[in-house]
């Protein structure tokens, strides 16, 4: 993985040119995080475009998903009990396992980004 930066996975806007983390969405406006403080964006405003971001990774040579990011250390979730059972990860067959590693322990790391349709009045 060397020294590449994992994007924190979730919901983001992009709003006048900044992408934004969105905290919370409702049916016609979305809270975006700027500069530490939350605010409301119209998120059927034409200049406002909304997408997911899903991570996934490799980790011992297993398939997972990465749940969020602080520094260097990420979240994973697996559905794999044979990784769970040897990496001794948290959870259970019905919700899955997870547990978290360094950035670095990862390969194969792989972003998707996917656009969030916009509302229908």
């Amino acid at each position: 993985m060397g020294g590449a930066v994992i994007r924190e996975p979730g919901t983001y806007a992009l709003v006048d040119g900044r992408e934004l983390r969105v905290t919370a969405r409702a049916r016609d406006e979305v809270w975006v995080e700027e500069d530490g403080e939350r605010r409301p964006v119209n998120r059927n405003d034409d200049a406002v475009q909304l997408y997911d971001v899903v991570v996934s990774a490799r980790w011992h040579g297993e398939p997972v998903d990465v749940s969020g990011v602080r520094g260097r250390m990420v979240g994973i979730r697996t559905n794999s009990s044979q990784l769970a059972e040897r990496e001794g990860l948290a959870g259970d067959q019905y919700g899955g396992w997870h547990g978290e590693t360094s950035a670095d322990q990862l390969t194969d790391v792989e972003e998707q980004v996917r656009p969030v349709p916009r509302r229908n009045p």
